[in-house]
C-alpha cells in the first residue's frame, strides 16, 4: 500500500472516530461540518508538517558523508491486515565502520517504506543482497544516523502540496461552518429565560 492511499486511511479513520466520538458531545458542539471542515485542516496540517520534514531531511542527507557498508539482514514484516493483504514493512540491518568504529543501522531511508502485499515489499529492497556492499549515507555529526537512500526532493513537495489543498479545502468550507455556528448566541437571549 502507497503511502497515498495509507493517508487516505489514516484520514477516513480519523473521520469515523470524529464521528464516533460526536455523540458523547453536546450536538450543538460538534456536528457534521465542523468535524469534517477539523478533519481536513489535521490532515492537511499533517501532510504539510511531513513534507517539510522530508524536505529539510533529504536536503541535509544530500549533504551527509557516504562510507561503504554491508548488508547483514534484510526481511519483510507484516505491520497490519489479514490473510495475504495488509502492510508490509521492509527492513534490512547493515554496518558500516568509521575511524575504527563499528556502526549498526536500520533506515532505509527517512520516510517509512511499506507495501500492499509482501512481493511487492521485497522489491522494494530486490536490489539489495546480504553480504554485499553498499553506500551508506551518514550523519557526520551523529555517525550512527544513517540511510541507504537519501531521496528526493519531489516526494517531500508533493506532501506539502496534498496537505496545503487539504488546509485550503478546509478553510473554505470552514468559513460557512464557522459562520453559522458563531451566528448562534451561546445562552438564550429570550426574555422568558429570566
Amino acid at each position: 500500500m502507497g503511502y497515498f492511499q495509507r493517508s487516505v486511511r489514516i484520514v477516513f479513520h480519523i473521520g469515523k472516530i470524529l464521528n464516533n466520538r460526536s455523540a458523547m458531545l453536546p450536538s450543538s458542539f460538534l456536528f457534521k461540518p465542523i468535524s469534517l471542515v477539523l478533519l481536513l485542516l489535521i490532515a492537511g496540517t499533517y501532510f504539510m508538517w511531513t513534507g517539510v520534514s522530508s524536505m529539510v531531511f533529504t536536503t541535509k542527507a544530500k549533504a551527509w558523508p557516504t562510507v561503504q557498508g554491508t548488508v547483514h539482514a534484510k526481511n519483510v514484516w507484516k505491520r497490519s491486515g489479514r490473510g495475504d493483504s495488509g502492510d508490509y514493512i521492509p527492513t534490512m540491518r547493515y554496518y558500516y565502520e568509521l575511524n575504527g568504529t563499528p556502526y549498526s543501522a536500520q533506515r532505509i531511508r527517512h520516510d517509512s517504506m511499506s507495501a500492499g502485499t509482501k512481493d511487492e515489499a521485497l522489491k522494494m529492497i530486490a536490489a539489495y543482497s546480504v553480504g554485499m556492499p553498499t553506500t551508506v549515507h551518514y550523519d557526520a555529526h551523529n555517525p550512527s544516523d544513517a540511510v541507504l537512500q537519501v531521496g528526493n526532493l519531489s516526494d517531500g513537495l508533493t506532501k506539502f502540496g496534498i496537505g496545503v489543498g487539504l488546509f485550503i479545502a478546509g478553510l473554505l468550507m470552514g468559513r460557512p461552518v464557522w459562520n453559522d455556528f458563531y451566528s448562534k448566541p451561546y445562552y438564550d437571549t429570550s426574555e422568558s429565560a429570566f
